[in-house]
Formats: C-alpha cells, structure tokens, sequence
C-alpha cells in the first residue's frame, strides 16, 4: 500500500535554487534563511537539549556539533576575527574596552566554562586554531 508522505518543518533557499514550488516543503528567500523566526518548529535555544544552532542575520541553520567551541564569529572557522571578539570580550570585561557597549553585544568567549574571560580562554583557542 502506498501513502503519500508528509513533510513538515522543511525549507529550502529559493534564490540559490531558482525553485519556486515544491511538492513538499516550504521555499524560503536567502536573506530570509538565516533568520531563526523562519524555521517554524526548530529549537535555537541555548539549551543543551536542542540541535539546531544559528549566526543570526549571517549564517545558515546548522546542527550544534558543526560549531567549534572557538568560532565565535561565524561562518566558517576560528581565524583572526574570533580572536579579535575574545580580545574585545576580555577588555571589557576588564573594564578597559567600549564602555557604551554591554556585554550582549560580545559572543561569550568562556572557552573553558570557568565563568571567567581569562587567559585560559586564549589557551582554548589556540588549541582549535585553523579549524
């Protein structure tokens, strides 16, 4: 016997592929793909129970184990940029950097989960160098 299958929560670029409609699925445009508001039914919460996980406004829907501990500025590897946000972390944190800033506005560079910025942050990243 055959049924017809359902597809839920699905979605593809429709500017990358130049396909409109699908039998299944929704089509989404690229800008739009790297909000997580568009995925009706993905978790992006910071909980350790979901699996999904998002650089919102820059990347696309990737799967929690996909992210280095060390990228803090994604797409795509840990290079001079997440060094420069954990250098600009640290500061401030020191209370030596952008004072008008508040701390939402730097990725969390707690690389070892000590609840501290300190140089074994520096450590862990350099041990994901390149990656």
């Amino acid at each position: 016997m055959h049924r017809p299958a359902t597809v839920h929560d699905c979605y593809w670029d429709i500017d990358s592929t130049g396909q409109e409609t699908s039998a299944a699925g929704t089509g989404v445009e690229n800008q739009l793909m790297h909000q997580s508001q568009n995925y009706q039914g993905w978790d992006f919460s910071s909980s350790e129970a979901n699996i999904w996980t998002i650089y919102e406004g820059k990347g696309l829907p990737r799967f929690r184990w996909q992210v280095i501990k060390g990228d803090l500025v994604w797409p795509e590897g840990i290079d001079k940029n997440d060094l420069g946000q954990i250098v600009a972390s640290w500061l401030y944190h020191q209370g030596l950097y952008e004072q008008n800033k508040s701390a939402s506005d730097y990725s969390n560079p707690d690389l070892d989960d000590s609840q501290v910025i300190d140089l074994n942050d520096f450590k862990c990243l350099s041990e994901v160098w390149g990656r």
